[in-house]
């Protein structure tokens, strides 16, 4: 699994909230190598068509988001640090210490601010600090600060990727990396683009501001069907057993009231049918993810959920297993071959 390692270190490693970035880079690069045509919509996100329409056949969309949380910058004080408030949702309880990367005129490295233990109480051990108590410190004054910076650049969680025992590889914005990785390596399971259905690739932006790149994505595409790729909550010895899947042990096929029974049983027989190891992923209501604009687009979209399980999400040590990555993406390509005709051709 050496290729889906590096290519899920560089999309980590990558930075990307909104308007592309180089996270956009190595999906167009990934799918020039393929040979599959790509273009950017008004909205930065990316859409690939995959195989064309066929008439009497389904077109299937596959959405895999690219933005990650982050930070923007509100204001800059007379000292120089930067004041910011979050994009997205990330989690403020591991902020304090923390590396940063601003996307000021040139990437610049900073950290966040945290009191000393020594000055700290009692009583501040008890509560996380809001943002309004934060800030990030870039080692510059406040002239050199403007220079450098300006109100409303983005700031990221600055972690390089690790691989760590059993397979498992820990980073930032592995939400949601890894699922655009089980996308690409779907593409790439998918013989000389021959699906026996129109199939085309969504990567969009805004994801974790309002699903707003797969709102306008597909209505864009105006797919029958689609699969949203996202991740999902893995177990730790902290967390309620029965809200979490298990990393290591197979992508989790989500089952909710908002996503097609039709698409959910089709993925659930072809993961049995191949005996790739899978998960329940129950839900009472809305999923949190694309899958909730993308069935509702247009006159309505058959859609399904496959998400990847991953630890400490919203956190920059997010982790995933590289087999779970692989199975969604071989869960994907049998269902998209099954679904056009060509399962065991």
């Amino acid at each position: 699994m050496d290729g889906l390692k590096e290519l899920l270190f560089g999309l980590s490693r990558a930075c990307c909230i909104t308007g592309g970035g180089e996270a956009s880079e190595i999906v167009l690069a990934e799918l020039a190598r393929l040979g599959i045509p790509a273009r950017t919509d008004a909205m930065g996100s990316i859409i690939a068509q995959v195989c064309a329409p066929l008439p009497g056949k389904p077109h299937l969309l596959l959405d895999a988001h690219l933005d990650e949380i982050g930070f923007t910058v509100t204001s800059i004080d007379e000292a120089g640090f930067l004041h910011v408030d979050k994009t997205g949702g990330p989690d403020l309880r591991v902020l304090a210490g923390h590396e940063v990367t601003v996307c000021g005129r040139e990437p610049i490295l900073g950290v966040f601010c945290c009191k000393p233990p020594h000055l700290t109480t009692a009583e501040d051990y008890k509560q996380v600090p809001s943002l309004d108590e934060s800030a990030v410190d870039i080692g510059l004054g406040h002239d050199d600060a403007c220079r450098a910076v300006s109100l409303g650049d983005f700031v990221f969680l600055r972690r390089e990727p690790t691989l760590l025992e059993g397979g498992i590889v820990t980073g930032k914005a592995l939400d949601n990396r890894a699922g655009v990785a089980a996308v690409l390596r779907t593409l790439s399971m998918l013989e000389e683009r021959h699906c026996g259905i129109g199939l085309t690739a969504l990567f969009p932006l805004a994801e974790e501001t309002g699903e707003r790149g797969a709102t306008t994505g597909a209505f864009a595409v105006a797919p029958d069907m689609a699969i949203v790729v996202d991740t999902s909550f893995a177990l730790t010895p902290d967390a309620p057993a029965e809200k979490c899947g298990r990393l290591g042990q197979g992508p989790m096929i989500g089952i909710a009231p908002t996503l097609s029974g039709e698409v959910t049983r089709g993925l659930i027989d072809t993961a049995a049918g191949l005996h790739i190891p899978f998960q329940r992923e129950i839900m009472a209501g809305r999923t949190g993810t694309d899958a909730d604009v993308i069935s509702v687009s247009r006159a309505g979209v058959r859609t399904g959920l496959v998400s990847v399980p991953l630890r400490y999400m919203h956190t920059a040590n997010e982790a995933v297993a590289l087999e779970d990555v692989s199975g969604t993406a071989a869960l994907i390509a049998e269902f998209i071959r099954k679904t056009g005709g060509l399962a065991n051709a």
